[in-house]
């Protein structure tokens, strides 16, 4: 189970994917905005479930939204 803790643990560039998740990109999207490759974003994605324990990517944006890690703009959701 993630905590407070584990999401500290996230480096800037594991906080900023995380963001860009929860904005609804997909791992070829965050890849062009960001100039990464997708392999890159998704050894991303895998260090955050690993770091957090968590079994989604979901569980920990919507917890890193709670704690104020990440904020999430929900006019670019519509």
């Amino acid at each position: 189970m993630m905590n407070c803790k584990n999401l500290t643990d996230l480096t800037g560039r594991e906080r900023q994917i995380l963001a860009l998740i929860g904005q609804g990109l997909s791992s070829n999207e965050i890849a062009e905005r960001i100039q990464l490759s997708a392999n890159t974003v998704c050894t991303h994605r895998k260090n955050i479930l690993r770091k957090t324990g968590a079994r989604n990517i979901i569980s920990v944006v919507l917890i890193a939204v709670q704690e104020r890690l990440i904020r999430i703009d929900t006019t670019a959701l519509a």
